[in-house]
């Protein structure tokens, strides 16, 4: 019986072709949310919170700051950190700041310091014209805590009170 072929039965094969596929749809409906990327649609985007301020800090007085974005009511605290001179090797007292209220958001005056502690102790004076980085922690209830950055980096401005006529 050379080049006889058996009849085929069309039914038998289109259920066994629509059997991979059956399979692969129900593999995709019962896999999670998170998995196809779908989950991130779903849920609101988090706002990152900002810090703002003038742009121009001056050692020594009150500057005011505006943060936003925070996850409710909570404390906060400021610190000023010099960018090009030391990068992660100067450290910057923290100034306790203000309260935030229920939508993440508040306005209070912090004192700016006049000097920063450089490598190996040493206190050093902020410099006319540098780039500060403005951090503002924020301490939420049951320990959550989340940090914000001012951007652009503020800068120092040295006010200088000379009688010249």
């Amino acid at each position: 019986m050379v080049g006889f072929r058996q009849p085929v039965d069309r039914r038998k094969l289109g259920s066994r072709q629509a059997l991979p596929l059956a399979c692969f749809l129900l593999a995709c409906a019962l896999a999670p949310a998170g998995a196809s990327g779908s989950e991130t649609a779903l849920r609101p985007q988090a706002k990152e919170a900002h810090a703002f301020t003038d742009g121009h800090l001056r050692p020594g007085h009150l500057e005011t700051i505006r943060v936003k974005g925070f996850p409710g009511s909570g404390r906060t605290e400021v610190a000023f950190f010099p960018t090009a001179i030391c990068g992660n090797e100067c450290a910057a007292a923290s100034r306790r700041g203000g309260r935030t209220g229920d939508s993440g958001a508040g306005k209070f005056v912090v004192r700016m310091p006049g000097a920063f502690v450089a490598q190996g102790g040493k206190h050093v004076y902020f410099r006319d014209g540098e780039r500060i980085d403005l951090r503002v922690v924020w301490y939420g209830p049951q320990k959550a805590f989340e940090a914000a950055f001012a951007s652009p980096e503020p800068i120092i401005v040295r006010t200088h009170r000379s009688q010249h006529g």
